[in-house]
């Protein structure tokens, strides 16, 4: 199921957090735990029903009168204006893309 809802919600908080950044003055804040908490429940609160119904058929958690539905083998669903379009606002001393950081714990063994 993490081929979807985790990688879902991973995107949508580090969007937030990108977000934060660049609408925000965090040079002189910390991100503190209730700020970092209430990014991820608004983050949860972006995946979804469809994503998590997709991951949950996918697993095979399929209702009898489901079985026979084609199911997406694709979770990237991502809406394409989620793009960051100031990435280079806060990315002035690295190398890094945007894509590269909102997948960079994919290859993460857990």
């Amino acid at each position: 199921m993490d081929q979807g809802i985790i990688k879902n919600l991973k995107h949508f908080y580090r969007r937030q957090l990108v977000e934060s950044i660049l609408i925000e003055d965090f040079d002189n804040k910390k991100l503190n735990i209730h700020y970092a908490s209430r990014m991820c429940e608004e983050a949860w609160d972006k995946v979804s029903e469809r994503t998590i119904m997709k991951c949950f058929l996918k697993a095979g958690f399929v209702k009898k009168e489901t079985e026979g539905v084609n199911v997406v083998e694709n979770f990237d669903e991502f809406d394409p204006e989620l793009s960051v379009d100031n990435w280079e606002d806060i990315n002035y001393d690295l190398s890094i893309l945007y894509e590269d950081y909102v997948n960079v714990d994919q290859n993460v063994v857990v």
